[in-house]
């Protein structure tokens, strides 16, 4: 990644599961976030095609201040089974400054058995990575690498005693 390029991993959990009002989803079939400033680019997930646009009922519309990625397939059947969780990973790319203060607004568009899903919106609040800590080890082979320079230097000096 360069600093004007971020990954994003949308993650929705629940799909079908007893909070899902609408239940009966196949899975996705289109979905859209607001661009941020000196939005450049966006790579879409695996399995889906980017385009700039808005999102309408039957998918990425090309119109607005969006970039939507619509699945190369239409999901059908079977339904995804109760509380199923799906991720996608893209990449967003800026032509200047940085992502911070960005809140994305977000649409989904689902296919399944009803002839209409709501075309879900909210704002989503972007969370950073966990930061992956020192591993021990590293420490633990730092410590014995002195160790075993001083118990060289030790013996060294006894010899020329």
């Amino acid at each position: 990644m360069t600093p004007l390029t971020d990954q994003f991993t949308l993650n929705i959990a629940g799909i079908n599961g007893p909070s899902d009002t609408e239940g009966g989803r196949y899975g996705v079939q289109s979905f859209a976030f607001n661009q941020p400033s000196n939005f450049a680019s966006a790579l879409a997930p695996s399995g889906f095609t980017e385009s700039i646009g808005g999102l309408a009922a039957n998918g990425c519309n090309g119109t607005g201040n969006f970039y939507c990625f619509m699945a190369d397939t239409a999901p059908t059947g079977p339904v995804l089974p109760a509380n199923t969780s799906i991720n996608y990973v893209f990449n967003v790319t800026l032509l200047s400054g940085t992502f911070s203060g960005y809140s994305p607004d977000f649409k989904i568009n689902w296919d399944g058995t009803k002839n209409h899903y709501d075309l879900i919106s909210e704002t989503l609040t972007p969370t950073s990575g966990t930061p992956v800590p020192e591993p021990g080890s590293l420490l633990l082979l730092g410590t014995g690498l002195v160790g075993l320079g001083l118990v060289g230097r030790r013996k060294l000096s006894k010899r020329y005693l």
